[in-house]
């Protein structure tokens, strides 16, 4: 009986061992006219439009937001925009897809939220515009949310760590270990290269470059237990390792039929427990 109670006194433990592991992505940008504010959304802006990139949710979905300025019309032309890793290219043109990728002086104010859960929000096309192009009335703004990136779990999981301690939403401090990267050393960094013009004949290129400045590898916090507003910035993604917990549930099925048996019989011989 002594055996029971034990294996019931570990359940908490081993249940609390067998979390997901996450690692939060950091994101930064080698941009000299991109600015990160302080959503952490990644804004470019001239006197027509202004373009602002957001990262923000489970692996990397790319929110691009293009609002017109002007008082005419823009179009930007997603068949000719592109997510750049390495030497390829993938059109932000088409249904929404993941991308499996491996490391082998004006005040600014905008009126869009960076939350990983705002839907892509198209105008659409007017008269013979293309399907792929959408047509951007003066001081309104479209958006695109057709990819996101996959990094290699295989790929973060390899990368050297150092122990770290960051608080959680409770203001709790949490051990966990961290990767830092300058854009020289980062594993990984990529492209936005987004078309935009007034004429078809005389378009304006837009280049962002990215890159992961920091990496934060734990088993003991979730993303709904960062702290303030962390798990809403656009800067910011996760990658999730799932538990395995087969092994675990195996043997805790196991110590509760055994325990089930062990009561039965005591009962059978008429041994009572309150």
């Amino acid at each position: 009986m002594k055996k029971i109670f034990a294996a019931i006194l570990l359940i908490p433990l081993l249940l609390t061992s067998c979390s997901s592991t996450y690692f939060f992505s950091v994101l930064n940008t080698g941009t000299p006219y991109t600015e990160k504010v302080d959503n952490g959304d990644f804004v470019f802006e001239n006197d027509s439009l202004w373009i602002a990139h957001c990262f923000n949710g489970e692996n990397a979905p790319i929110q691009i937001t293009v609002y017109n300025k002007l008082d005419t019309p823009l179009y930007v032309d997603w068949g000719k925009s592109a997510l750049i890793v390495q030497d390829q290219a993938v059109s932000y043109a088409g249904k929404a897809s993941r991308i499996s990728i491996s490391t082998s002086s004006e005040t600014y104010h905008y009126p869009f939220s960076s939350s990983s859960e705002t839907q892509s929000i198209s105008i659409g096309s007017i008269g013979a515009t293309p399907s792929n192009v959408d047509f951007i009335p003066p001081r309104t703004k479209v958006s695109n949310a057709t990819l996101s990136l996959n990094l290699s779990l295989k790929d973060v999981e390899k990368l050297s760590y150092k122990n770290a301690k960051m608080g959680n939403k409770h203001q709790e401090s949490i051990d966990v270990k961290r990767a830092n990267f300058t854009p020289e050393d980062t594993p990984f960094s990529f492209t936005s290269y987004i078309t935009v013009y007034a004429v078809p004949e005389k378009p304006m290129v837009f280049e962002q470059d990215f890159y992961i400045s920091s990496l934060i590898k734990t088993n003991a916090m979730s993303p709904k237990n960062l702290p303030g507003d962390m798990s809403q910035r656009g800067d910011m993604f996760f990658i999730e390792k799932p538990a395995n917990n087969t092994g675990w549930a195996i043997l805790l099925g196991a110590t509760v039929v055994a325990g089930a048996a062990i009561l039965e019989t005591k009962a059978g011989n008429n041994y009572y427990y309150e």
